[in-house]
């Protein structure tokens, strides 16, 4: 990871651009180690169901160079300092996943979960549901529904309070926070030549998160 501008220093002021600045030694390097055992077995001739269980440890840097957590005023809410975020430099996850496909002829309902737990405090669940329905000439219509949820990270903060002592970890990164989210989408296919066939896809995402946090300081509570 060699960000521009070199690897700030957890928690440490964000500066203007030429202003001096502590950087972090060393190239930002980590280590991903992931394993997976998986089964896939066929029920019957119209049925497959796959079983998942996969565990991740990441080791090295992992903080976001260019993420930063804002101090706020206790009094006011307004932001008084930038500082960049400060992650742990390890990360164990644990994931379990569940896969039913299962053929109605003329569709094709094709449902899925996933679990993901972490030493860092989060915890997601995932459904993901398709429904491919064939359609006269080789065409079909795909619809496709998903639905994330997940909590927060231990570390994470949406701001930092003036005044307060520093902690060890804190990151803003909303992809962090706690929220859910939705995906809904729809494609179609159809062959356009020999051995050819096109695609087209739609899909809208939302995330609902939590909008007006309890305890938030001044302005910040109204927004």
């Amino acid at each position: 990871v060699r960000p521009e501008g070199g690897r700030p220093a957890p928690l440490t002021p964000m500066t203007l651009p030429g202003d001096p600045r502590t950087n972090l030694a060393g190239d930002g390097s980590k280590r991903v180690t992931d394993l997976v055992a998986g089964v896939t077995q066929v029920v019957d001739r119209a049925t497959l169901v796959q079983i998942n269980a996969s565990l991740s440890r990441v080791s090295g840097y992992q903080s976001d160079p260019y993420k930063v957590v804002s101090v706020v005023s206790p009094e006011t809410g307004a932001p008084q300092a930038q500082l960049f975020e400060s992650r742990p430099d390890a990360r164990e996850k644990r994931i379990l996943y569940g896969r039913l496909k299962r053929d109605f002829t003329p569709g094709i309902v094709d449902l899925s979960y996933r679990y993901m737990s972490d030493d860092w405090g989060i915890v997601s669940h995932t459904f993901d549901l398709r429904y491919r329905r064939d359609l006269a000439g080789e065409r079909w219509l795909e619809p496709h529904l998903r639905f994330y949820r997940q909590g927060e990270a231990d570390f994470y903060r949406r701001w930092l309070v003036q005044g307060d002592p520093l902690p060890e970890f804190a990151s803003a990164d909303h992809r962090l926070g706690a929220f859910d989210a939705w995906t809904a989408g729809l494609e179609y296919g159809c062959p356009v030549g020999e051995g050819q066939r096109l695609n087209a896809r739609v899909e809208y995402y939302w995330q609902v998160g939590d909008r007006h946090p309890a305890g938030a300081p001044g302005e910040l509570a109204g927004l």
